[in-house]
């Protein structure tokens, strides 16, 4: 019997086999066991079986088959290991990674971390220095160095305290800088303020210092001390300080609104806005402006202030605001734009005043500027006005337009006697009655003194002007009752109206001015109509004046000498007559531009010419021995009554060197009448110089034998009026003979005018009497200087 191990032959056979390939050599009945317990397993990728017989009967089952190996077998097992390893290894090799990289991020966080701190440090604006824990500066930025003025070769070796002992500080700020470093060295953060001036001899800046501890391992190993230069912060802050106190303290109210929000919302106002409004701040804060606005504030304003706050422009305006009461006030408001450093309008500040009693004092003056203070009527400047309104009117639509000017008829001696205050009330008095007679589109205005002006527009008729003025008469002429007096006042009313050729609404009220004056003329308390022959009577007065002052500069007056002849037929006296000749005209009448001399004030011009140059002429002829009796010259009531008479006429005595004894002045009745007590003065000053006084027009005026009794008087000159009919007329002669024996009696002479001396002796049969001495003729001829 042989034993073969068939697994070795069959390991010869197939040497390469592995778990994928296997051939098997199996008894009878092993075959289905293997193929049953495999079932439940993958099948094989290849399989094959054959039964092998046996001589003795019996056989084997030689099997092959091919397929994954067991998973439990080193070729199943080496992959996964493999597999594994791979996994290893590549996790390892991505950590690896990973951290390298972690590592060189980190390495480059700190690189740039390291040159952001660097910048930091070199480029901050603040001085930054770094002190290790005993003060020894270790490091310093530019700005640093520029205010301690230390270098790189300072580092390490100086101290704080050096620098600060060469700089300047004060004793209180340096206390406080040592203080902070000790509590910054332990570790505590420390903020404070200090003013230094840098060791150069600048001067002193305000620093905000900050000093933060360096920490290593938790342990401080050194100081950082930041420094920045608040100097212009601090003036900002005060200059802005100064300027709230300043406008809290103002009389004026401020408010700042936000320019950029559309409502305007108020930032600020002042304690002045909140009195003269009524709001509180808290009401005010964060509210619109346009609360002040009310029912009579005109849109026009708040378009202006919208206009001007889009535009960023600046506006000043007077408007009327309201008070939280509801009450008006005038609100003078300045608005000014305020923009920041890009020019960029952010808020708007408006200083307001309340200036309502300025606009009541306005009005105030306003209206007394316009109105009479004694009568409350209109003034000139207010009768201007309405009468080129009206007047405009009237053109245009065709309406008729009168103007009235009322001039009281002797205002003045009432004024005069009784008092300007009594004069006043009288004023009032007629204005209130005039006042009673007006329509309401009338105008009455007081023109000054005792005139006044009436406007009466849309007439229908002329002759509605001539009833208005016949109610006035009739109005003013019932008594005034003033105090205690019972006063009666008339006036004289000139009336002009609107005509279709007239241009120029004045020339309205210098036509009633002059018809008033013709009704002064007509007799006082009665009303004229404008006539075109009163403009040319006017046109006349005003050429002649105008003449005579051209005469006056020209030297066209010249004088003439009428004589004056005794009982005997002999000169015993001249009479200067002034006489003028036009260079156009020839000669112009006396009885023409003496009264209008008067008038206008050149009279006293030329009384003065007339009696230098009749002193000139007496002289003259006195030298000569042709001079019989006195040179008599002819005096204005202007003229004697000027404070300084007396003076004049002795300086022209002076000056001409005529004896004061050869000259005679000529005075009328109505000189005497005015200031009685002071021509009495003036005539015995004359006489006490020797100069002879004469009353010529005697018995044409307010005729007085008191004059003759008390007047320091020589001569009396009778009035050509009675003297020239003597012959025709009974009653005059007997005026002439009372007059000549009365003045014999008084020792006076007598000059009767307007008789022409005879070569003989002349008897007047009318008078009874031949003429005796101190009775003289004054006849009609002329002789030229």
């Amino acid at each position: 019997m042989a034993v073969l191990d068939l697994q070795t032959l069959l390991d010869y056979e197939v040497p390469d086999r592995d778990s994928q390939f296997k051939v098997t050599l199996m008894p009878p009945g092993s075959f289905s066991r293997n193929v049953s317990e495999r079932r439940g397993r993958a099948a094989p990728e290849v399989f094959e079986a054959a039964r092998i017989p046996l001589e003795d009967g019996g056989s084997l089952t030689l099997v092959a088959q091919a397929g994954p190996p067991e998973l439990l077998s080193f070729q199943g097992l080496f992959p996964i290991a493999l597999l594994g390893f791979g996994l290893v290894m590549s996790y390892l090799l991505i950590m690896g990674r990973s951290v390298l990289g972690a590592y060189e991020r980190q390495t480059r966080e700190l690189n740039v971390a390291g040159q952001q701190f660097r910048s930091l440090f070199s480029q901050s604006p603040d001085a930054i220095f770094a002190v290790d824990e005993q003060g020894y500066y270790q490091s310093l930025n530019s700005m640093a160095e520029n205010i301690v003025k230390l270098g790189p070769e300072d580092v390490g070796t100086t101290h704080f305290l050096d620098v600060l002992n060469a700089g300047r500080i004060n004793e209180c700020d340096q206390r406080r800088f040592e203080a902070a470093f000790r509590a910054a060295a332990s570790g505590q953060t420390q903020s404070f303020e200090v003013r230094f001036a840098s060791p150069d001899g600048a001067e002193p800046r305000d620093y905000e210092a900050d000093m933060l501890p360096v920490l290593v391992d938790g342990r401080v190993t050194g100081v950082f001390i930041i420094g920045k230069d608040i100097t212009e912060r601090l003036q900002a802050q005060e200059s802005e300080r100064i300027l709230k106190r300043s406008l809290e303290s103002s009389d004026n109210g401020v408010i700042v609104v936000d320019h950029r929000s559309r409502d305007l919302p108020v930032v600020f106002v002042n304690p002045a806005f909140c009195q003269m409004t009524g709001y509180t701040e808290s009401e005010l804060l964060g509210a619109t402006v346009k609360l002040l606005a009310g029912p009579e504030t005109d849109r026009q304003d708040i378009d202006l202030i919208d206009r001007a706050t889009t535009a960023g422009q600046p506006l000043s305006l007077t408007m009327k605001s309201y008070r939280k009461d509801g009450t008006p006030f005038w609100n003078q408001i300045s608005l000014a734009p305020v923009s920041d450093d890009r020019r960029v309008v952010t808020h708007y500040t408006a200083i307001m005043r309340d200036i309502s009693e300025r606009k009541e004092q306005e009005g105030r003056l306003a209206y007394q500027a316009t109105h009479d203070a004694l009568t409350g009527l209109g003034n000139r400047a207010l009768f201007e006005d309405r009468l080129d309104h009206d007047f405009s009117l009237a053109r245009r639509y065709g309406k008729l337009l009168a103007v009235l000017f009322i001039d009281l008829d002797e205002f003045k001696p009432i004024n005069d006697t009784l008092g300007h205050k009594v004069g006043d009330r009288l004023l009032i008095s007629v204005a209130v009655r005039l006042k009673g007679i007006l329509r309401p589109s009338d105008t009455l205005v007081r023109f000054g003194g005792d005139e006044f002006v009436l406007i009466l527009p849309n007439l229908g008729h002329a002759s509605e002007a001539e009833d208005v003025a016949e109610r006035i008469l009739g109005e003013l002429s019932k008594p005034h009752r003033i105090g205690r007096h019972e006063l009666h006042i008339s006036a004289s009313i000139g009336i002009s109206l609107l005509e279709d050729s007239m241009d120029h609404a004045e020339r309205l009220l210098q036509q009633a001015d002059m018809a008033m004056y013709k009704a002064k003329q007509q007799g006082r308390d009665t009303y004229e109509v404008y006539s075109p022959d009163l403009d040319d009577s006017l046109s006349k007065r005003v050429t002649l004046r105008n003449d005579l002052q051209e005469a006056l500069k020209t030297n066209q007056l010249s004088l003439h000498y009428q004589p004056q002849v005794d009982q005997t037929g002999a000169v015993c006296g001249l009479e200067a007559l002034v006489r003028w000749k036009h260079p156009s005209k020839g000669y112009v009448s006396p009885a023409d531009f003496i009264p209008v001399a008067e008038e206008t004030g050149q009279i006293i011009q030329i009384g003065k010419w007339v009696t230098a140059q009749a002193c000139n002429d007496a002289r003259y002829l006195a030298e000569r021995g042709l001079l019989k009796g006195r040179m008599a010259v002819n005096l204005s009531p202007m003229q004697f009554h000027r404070p300084n008479f007396l003076n004049t006429v002795q300086d022209i005595l002076e000056e001409t060197g005529l004896e004061a004894g050869l000259l005679e002045l000529e005075l009328t009745e109505g000189i005497l009448m005015k200031d009685t007590a002071s021509a009495i003065q003036t005539l015995n000053a004359l006489a006490n110089i020797g100069i002879a006084t004469a009353i010529d027009d005697f018995g044409t005026g307010f005729s007085s034998f008191s004059y003759l009794r008390d007047l320091p008087v020589d001569k009396i000159k009778i009035d050509r009026s009675f003297v020239s009919q003597i012959t025709t007329s009974e009653k005059n002669a007997a005026v002439c003979k009372g007059v000549i024996g009365l003045a014999r009696e008084m020792g006076l002479k007598v000059v009767a005018e307007g008789l022409k001396p005879a070569p003989r002796p002349v008897r007047s049969p009318a008078m009874g009497v031949r003429p005796s001495r101190g009775t003289s003729l004054q006849g009609r001829w002329h002789c030229p200087s």
